[in-house]
This record gives structure tokens, sequence and C-alpha cells, in this order.
């Protein structure tokens, strides 16, 4: 039996996962010099990307919106993996 699992719902887990596997959907932009000279430098060491739950602020922007409940889904989901967090 299939079931529906919200894309939403997908890539908030993936962000708040403790286990930290590299999210899939999300890629880092490189914006400023530092970026870049780590991102040079991954070539030739062992450098790690940033993991989006390491920020303090994160935006989502889903195109089309989101319904209320799926807001409701995420404050759940954030407040049982991260607390404190404010969504």
């Amino acid at each position: 039996q299939a079931s529906y699992k919200p894309l939403l719902k997908q890539v908030v887990e993936e962000i708040c996962n403790p286990d930290r596997p590299d999210p899939v959907d999300i890629e880092h932009m490189s914006s400023g010099l530092t970026d870049l000279l780590k991102t040079g430098f991954s070539m030739f060491m062992k450098v790690n990307r940033p993991h989006p739950g390491d920020h303090p602020l994160l935006i989502i922007f889903m195109v089309g919106g989101v319904t209320v409940s799926e807001v409701k889904m995420v404050k759940d989901l954030v407040a049982t993996r991260k607390p404190g967090t404010q969504v």
C-alpha cells in the first residue's frame, strides 16, 4: 500500500536528522571568498560542506505556497527534533 509523505516534511526531516547525512535535495551555494576557498580546498582535502541544520536561520521557499496544515506539521516536527527552535 502506498503512503503519501509531503515534500516539505521530507526536506525538514533531512535538515533536522540527528544522524546528519548530506541532504540530497539541498545544495550549498558558495557566496563569499571564504566559501570559494573551502570549495577549492575540498578537492584536495577532506572538507565538509556546511549542513543546513548548523545555521540559526533557515528559509524554505516553496513555489506554490504551503497550507496551514503543512506549517503545523513542520512546527511539530521541528519541536520534536530540535527543541527551542522557532518556526
